[in-house]
């Protein structure tokens, strides 16, 4: 292979990577926005991005919570925190794949579903602040996982597309590649197949499930309180 052929075989690969990556977390919506602690009488409980949460909030007479969310084979309701400030958490789910999954819920006063926040093209949640009455946060611990045929599937898909729209912006649109047409297949092949194993690898590192939940109730009165601290 020749070096103007490597150097658009490498150009494919970062195709390949921002496509599998471009759409994978929900974008920001809230000014202002920071951690979130879960604060009493000097314990405090830090609320990450990487936790799984269920939230409970009201609606007039009635509690209502994320797991009457459930979606898509999902029972526990579990999300996770986007971002939050003082008025609202912005909280996602793996499950909400269709605005319907959201759209066609009973959500309660003040509390908003999202379509999509940048390229992220699926349904997200706006919880007020103030209406928030217990939260369970879930404890991760390490699982392993089987690779499976679809992940090597979907990787050398995803990465042959990549190699072959990086080497088609290598030439102009008037100019012929057929000389380099070997290079070509070669690059997409290759990419493909280092594609096909490196995809589903993140299957063989210990993913995280979830245990048995922390309750922290914010009401009534004296109990747990929710604090939002601006990012500096």
């Amino acid at each position: 292979m020749t070096r103007a052929a490597v150097n658009r075989t490498a150009m494919g690969l970062c195709a390949a990577l921002l496509l599998g990556t471009g759409c994978a977390s929900p974008g920001r919506l809230l000014e202002n926005s920071g951690e979130v602690r879960l604060v009493r009488s000097g314990e405090s409980v830090r609320l990450s991005t990487d936790d799984l949460l269920v939230v409970h909030w009201t609606d007039g007479d009635v509690t209502r919570s994320t797991t009457d969310l459930a979606a898509n084979g999902d029972t526990s309701g579990q999300i996770a925190l986007v971002e939050a400030n003082a008025s609202f958490l912005h909280v996602s789910s793996r499950h909400w794949k269709r605005d319907t999954d959201l759209s066609r819920r009973v959500l309660g006063d003040g509390v908003r579903w999202v379509p999509r926040t940048g390229r992220y093209r699926r349904p997200t949640l706006l919880i007020p602040v103030d209406r928030v009455v217990a939260v369970e946060l879930y404890e991760l611990l390490p699982r392993l996982q089987r690779p499976r045929w679809s992940d090597v599937w979907r990787g050398m898909s995803v990465s042959a597309v990549g190699a072959m729209t990086g080497f088609a912006a290598q030439y102009p649109v008037d100019e012929p590649f057929v000389e380099d047409s070997s290079d070509i297949l070669l690059g997409t092949a290759l990419i493909g197949a280092i594609g096909g194993a490196v995809y589903p690898a993140y299957r063989l590192f210990p993913p995280r499930y979830a245990d048995e939940p922390v309750r922290y109730d914010l009401r009534p009165e004296g109990q747990y309180r929710m604090e939002v601290t601006p990012a500096p």
